[in-house]
């Protein structure tokens, strides 16, 4: 109950996407885009590079927070917002740590409030991401799946919470079933997520070859000072014939990575794995080693 004011927002988006589940624009993926307040480096690296891909069936907003007592971030926030109409704000205090589940939920709701998507993709605003690549491996609508890439950590497997990818039908039932789901707000939706996944009937993809996350990086050039960046793009060819999504990405290699990108889709499919298949059958999530409440409900 020490966050019940959180739940009340949840709550009021999700009568406004009542309301106006008419008036829906139709997309194929919603990329909800954490960032902080004063990255605006970032957001314009992802709006000139891997943004600038968007197709019409694809819609994304980045999610921050409005920090009154810096005015002027505050007003410098306020003219991007206006300006660019690319930015939401939300109710928590700031800082990365805060609330990630309330932030997770908050984000899916207003997304479903304000449009009609087949799936929904969660992730941060230091990230490249091919756009047209994930369309294409899509390709059509699908019901009760998931796609990540899991850490393998024995007694706690989870996916990486920079990538976060739901069907609509899946993102649904998380947000309205929240109360009666064990969910804990004040940790984030990727470690929520690992807990409820073994008891969800759906399918889940544990991509292990495209995307690129902090849990040992397929592009390591991309994460070490110094490289050859000329030498290593040759040889390495277009970043979107070999991935889909790297994170921790610096805003000015962004750019230069999309610029040696290829926007021609892929002829291959999704090869749909298990984390049990990838991760092997002795990782698994044991509540109590990351969340008290989960600890708690479960002791009772």
């Amino acid at each position: 109950m020490r966050h019940w004011h959180y739940s009340i927002w949840v709550i009021l988006v999700l009568l406004l996407w009542n309301i106006s589940l008419l008036s829906r624009p139709k997309k194929f993926i919603f990329i909800a885009i954490g960032s902080a307040p004063e990255n605006r480096n970032r957001r314009d690296a992802c709006r000139r590079s891997w943004l600038s891909w968007r197709c019409p069936t694809v819609a994304y907003r980045f999610f921050t927070e409005l920090n009154t007592a810096n005015r002027e971030q505050s007003v410098s926030l306020n003219v991007e917002r206006q300006t660019l109409r690319d930015i939401e704000f939300q109710p928590f205090p700031q800082g990365r740590q805060v609330m990630q589940g309330a932030r997770f939920l908050y984000q899916a709701a207003w997304a479903l409030g304000h449009y009609e998507f087949d799936f929904y993709l969660k992730t941060d605003d230091d990230v490249l991401l091919c756009i047209q690549k994930l369309q294409h491996l899509l390709s059509e609508k699908r019901n009760k799946f998931f796609w990540g890439k899991y850490w393998c950590k024995q007694d706690r497997s989870y996916p990486d919470e920079s990538f976060l990818l739901f069907s609509t039908d899946l993102l649904r039932f998380l947000v309205k079933n929240r109360e009666f789901l064990l969910f804990d707000e004040e940790v984030s939706m990727a470690w929520n997520f690992g807990f409820l996944s073994r008891f969800l009937n759906i399918s889940i993809f544990d991509d292990r070859t495209c995307i690129d996350s902090q849990q040992g990086y397929l592009t390591y050039f991309m994460h070490q000072p110094g490289f050859n960046f000329t030498r290593q793009i040759s040889s390495d060819l277009s970043f979107c014939d070999k991935y889909l999504f790297s994170h921790h990405v610096e805003s000015t290699i962004d750019m230069r990575i999309f610029k040696e990108s290829s926007i021609i889709p892929p002829s291959h499919r999704i090869m749909i794995q298990h984390p049990r298949d990838t991760c092997g059958t002795n990782y698994s999530i044991i509540p109590c080693r990351k969340s008290r409440i989960f600890d708690l409900l479960l002791d009772s």
